[in-house]
């Protein structure tokens, strides 16, 4: 392929990657303790949340909830055994949830693991992990098999370890030709295992990128993540690995950037309407990606939870009694409806990469300035019970 036709296949592929719009939506918070280095996976159409640390309040944790994306409700399942912990490992492989690893409150590492059955609401004790016990090890599962590595008992790690629940059993994997490091970020992609930043315990943040082959047993690295950072929150979206928030002992962040593995490279997604934070957790449920808990540098505890979603096709609301117009003359913006009934409406509008920009209440005929650059815009039009209408508008230059 000549340089010409690269170019071209390049410009048209990113357009069609980012012509693809996605918004942060909050949902039903998590009823828990606000908590971090908590554990999070979805089995089928749930995510499933537990464990984790909230040392404002002294308080580690062994409960254990799920999310229902459709009712947007939480309800508390089976404790998780053991000891309460953090910095926990967890995946799902197969329909059932698996957990393990971790520190107690005393700060000593464990080894232990169990399989969570989602029909029967139970635990069953499964293999100890073979490796050294350990906290801020990853957790990830592909073809139908977990793969758990890295972290730190006194040292950082670089292990990796393949997990068969058809055997209970634990197979040692060529361990990780880079640096050792804890609190990294995986997703898969195409059958491959990607890991992303972390850190280790002289305080350095990473930001290379790997990718693991299962079938070959071999690391190969890939473009750098664009800031070094630990502790971030992933998931896999519509075939692109998500990754943002962290910290890197000075800021925590609240950008996300998507991973293309056709072309090897990183690019922004989204800065976040919620506060940065890190040791968050996400799972990802259909077309949606999910971000919940996290602490920030002022030691606040999270117990939020948002989606990150495309904008159209997405539970997709259109009420045609009630619309969003924007004059390009003057550059204003309101709303028509011929419901008065359901004056006042409150509109939110998000940019392209799925930022809220604005949030006001809005009564039918008024008419404000909405004076932004060129550019397509997503919107909601809501009253006191629910979303009316979901939409996009496009501002020509």
């Amino acid at each position: 392929m000549n340089s010409k036709k690269l170019l071209l296949f390049f410009l048209v592929y990113s357009f069609k990657i980012n012509a693809q719009q996605y918004v942060w939506t909050q949902k039903a918070n998590f009823p828990g303790q606000a908590r971090y280095e908590a554990i999070a996976f979805s089995i089928g159409n749930d995510g499933y949340v537990g464990c984790g640390a909230n040392f404002s309040t002294g308080q580690i944790f062994n409960d254990f909830w799920s999310y229902n994306p459709q009712t947007n409700s939480w309800s508390q399942k089976a404790n998780v055994p053991g000891f309460a912990r953090y910095g926990a490992m967890g995946f799902e492989v197969n329909g059932k949830g698996y957990v393990g690893t971790g520190y107690n409150f005393a700060n000593t590492p464990q080894n232990d693991f169990y399989e969570y059955d989602p029909s029967l609401n139970t635990w069953m004790p499964k293999a100890s992990f073979i490796g050294a016990a350990r906290y801020d090890a990853c957790g990830i599962s592909s073809a139908g098999y977990g793969y758990t590595g890295f972290g730190y008992n006194g040292i950082n790690q670089l292990d990796f370890y393949k997990f068969d629940p058809s055997t209970n059993s634990w197979t040692q994997k060529q361990a990780f030709t880079g640096s050792a490091r804890q609190s990294i970020s995986t997703f898969v992609l195409n059958g491959l295992i990607y890991i992303c930043g972390g850190g280790n315990s002289n305080g350095f943040s990473f930001g290379d990128c790997w990718s693991f082959d299962v079938t070959n047993n071999t690391w190969s690295q890939k473009s750098n993540f664009p800031t070094p950072r630990f502790a971030t929150v992933s998931f896999t979206l519509n075939g692109k690995g998500f990754v943002g928030l962290g910290w890197n002992n000075n800021t925590s962040f609240s950008d996300f950037y998507w991973y293309d593995d056709v072309l090897n490279v990183w690019s922004f997604a989204s800065n976040t309407p919620f506060n940065g934070r890190f040791a968050g957790d996400g799972f990802e449920i259909g077309n949606a990606g999910f971000i919940c808990l996290g602490r920030d540098e002022f030691n606040v505890y999270y117990n939020d939870l948002w989606q990150y979603a495309p904008a159209v096709g997405l539970n997709e609301v259109n009420n045609t009694d009630c619309n969003l117009t924007y004059n390009p003359h003057d550059k204003t913006i309101g709303i028509r409806s011929g419901n008065q009934r359901s004056n006042p409406f409150y509109l939110v509008i998000y940019n392209v990469h799925g930022s809220q920009i604005f949030k006001r209440e809005v009564k039918v005929g008024e008419h404000f300035i909405f004076d932004k650059a060129k550019g397509v815009y997503v919107y909601t039009i809501s009253n006191n019970k629910e979303v009316l209408k979901k939409g996009k508008f496009n501002i020509a230059g």
